[in-house]
């Protein structure tokens, strides 16, 4: 069984948050079917309301946390979903750019 932490700075990303992941579950599922993941929110700094969209989110799918940063940093956010991974193979994307088919050829 494949199994991965996905990685995922958020910054101001209110518009389309939501639909994106819920697209990002969807493709994940179908093409890693019993894949064992979890998608890491790394929200950092948002004056928007992505951190609240994010927080939802996560109440509503197992697969999906939030950690929030309190200052805006791509870089840090990386690091610290990459500490707080629970899976060995850790893969980055950016909520508006990312690709299934990638992700499973990767595993």
């Amino acid at each position: 069984m494949k199994s991965f932490s996905l990685i995922i700075p958020i910054y101001n990303e209110e518009e389309i948050l939501e639909k994106q992941l819920k697209k990002l579950i969807y493709e994940i599922d179908k093409i890693l079917l019993r894949a064992e993941y979890e998608i890491l929110l790394v929200e950092n700094g948002s004056t928007d309301n992505t951190y609240f969209i994010a927080q939802k989110l996560a109440n509503q799918n197992s697969h999906v946390r939030l950690i929030r940063l309190e200052n805006p940093s791509y870089g840090q956010a990386f690091k610290e979903g990459v500490r707080q991974a629970k899976f060995d193979a850790v893969i980055q994307f950016d909520i508006d750019f990312w690709d299934a088919d990638f992700l499973d050829l990767s595993l």
